[in-house]
């Protein structure tokens, strides 16, 4: 991940959605913030990435509490998504909507 990148990820997440925060762990990066459902219930929400993996590979989503039975063995959810370098972690809150949206 470049820095030019990462700027350009803040900035869209600033965008789309400012109430999320960017961190950096050691290896990892990514944003952290709340997603309120269509019933009212809050959900918490991290997109998680390797430093040296992204853009290449795409970022885990984890949202808690659990809905579903769509769980990776690492508590990160698990569904199909088209990835490509372009897009976005922006792009990963609104397929954590959608999947919220169809399970509830």
């Amino acid at each position: 991940m470049t820095a030019a990148r990462w700027a350009a990820e803040i900035r869209k997440m600033n965008e789309a959605f400012p109430w999320f925060r960017p961190f950096e762990l050691e290896n990892r990066i990514g944003f952290t913030g709340k997603l309120p459902a269509s019933t009212g219930k809050v959900y918490s929400m991290k997109v998680v990435a390797w430093k040296r993996a992204y853009p290449a590979m795409p970022p885990t989503i984890f949202i808690e509490p659990k809905v579903g039975a769509n769980w990776c063995a690492d508590g990160s959810l698990c569904i199909e998504r088209n990835w490509e370098a372009k897009c976005s972690f922006a792009q990963q809150v609104l397929f954590a909507i959608a999947y919220l949206d169809e399970q509830l």
